[in-house]
């Protein structure tokens, strides 16, 4: 599941919670998480009737009013918001200059989307009033935007690069004027991509060494390096933090290439797994960690 979809993100809802899936070919179809039943379909189709590729996937409206109610599909050169109350073909299109390669929107300040491309650029629009309006444009990545996370208040926006060593924080206050930088290992052409916690305190990024790494962004002009937890053996490309449990998922893998001229007997590592990790105290809930750990096991 982790190698077939890229993009994945949750809406939850009072009755049922689903979750939207893309792999890169087209959007993929809504579905409800408990039932398995597809409920809404999107597709970007051009006038020869191909299908486009998508790049990146959002969903606008989350924990606000208009919850769930919009899909950001980012392509080669333009963004396409899909309605899910109104599934299909019918789309409102925002051209781009470069592939939108990244997409985020902001939590509080419903409407206001930052879309990270190849150029290593990254663009904030508003579409709160039913049509796009430029904010402002970001620039200082090494590579193209694959990993962004706006912070609780809206206030600042979190951003890393492809084979980029450095996860920058913007303070949109002041747009353009970096606030500080942290470091991780990037030495990868796979996605490492970040998360912030739901209380806005904590900010974790996978690295291609394998480590997790955890900085308080709280109310710190350069935050360091709170916790360094060597998870595995290969690179760590995606980490995510539950939102109401001590819970953290990582997913490893990356492309290995043997140079026939240069390269060692010793066996090259491969990974490629999906881990959930208890990051709270053991007795805080036994039940649900004794599941966690016999799904771990397959016992």
């Amino acid at each position: 599941m982790w190698s077939g979809c890229e993009e994945m993100r949750e809406r939850e809802g009072k009755e049922r919670r689903e979750i939207l899936s893309e792999d890169g070919r087209e959007i993929g179809w809504m579905k409800e998480v408990w039932k398995g039943k597809e409920r809404v379909g999107c597709r970007a189709v051009m006038k020869a009737q191909s299908i486009y590729g998508t790049l990146s996937v959002e969903i606008c409206g989350v924990r606000t009013e208009a919850d769930g109610q919009n899909v950001f599909c980012g392509y080669k050169k333009n963004v396409k918001i899909f309605s899910t109350g109104r599934p299909g073909r019918e789309f409102v299109e925002y051209p781009t200059t470069h592939p939108a390669s990244c997409l985020v929107a902001s939590q509080a300040q419903p409407g206001v989307v930052a879309i990270g491309s190849w150029k290593n650029t990254i663009e904030l629009v508003s579409q709160s009033d039913g049509s796009f309006r430029h904010l402002c444009k970001l620039t200082g990545h090494k590579g193209g935007i694959t990993a962004m996370a706006f912070s609780l208040d809206g206030s600042r926006l979190y951003s890393g690069g492809r084979k980029d060593k450095e996860i920058i924080c913007w303070d949109l206050r002041v747009p353009g004027r970096p606030m500080f930088c942290l470091t991780r290992e990037a030495n990868t052409n796979q996605k490492i991509s970040i998360d912030l916690s739901r209380c806005g305190n904590w900010l974790v990024s996978g690295g291609s060494d394998g480590k997790v790494q955890v900085w308080n962004v709280h109310d710190s002009t350069y935050p360091t390096v709170h916790m360094q937890m060597p998870l595995h053996s290969d690179s760590c490309n995606g980490v995510s933090l539950h939102p109401y449990r001590p819970i953290l998922a990582t997913a490893t893998g990356q492309h290995h290439t043997l140079d026939p001229l240069h390269h060692t007997r010793t066996a090259l590592v491969y990974e490629n797994a999906l881990c959930i990790w208890w990051v709270g105290q053991q007795q805080e809930d036994p039940d649900l960690l004794a599941t966690i750990i016999k799904a771990a096991t397959n016992s």
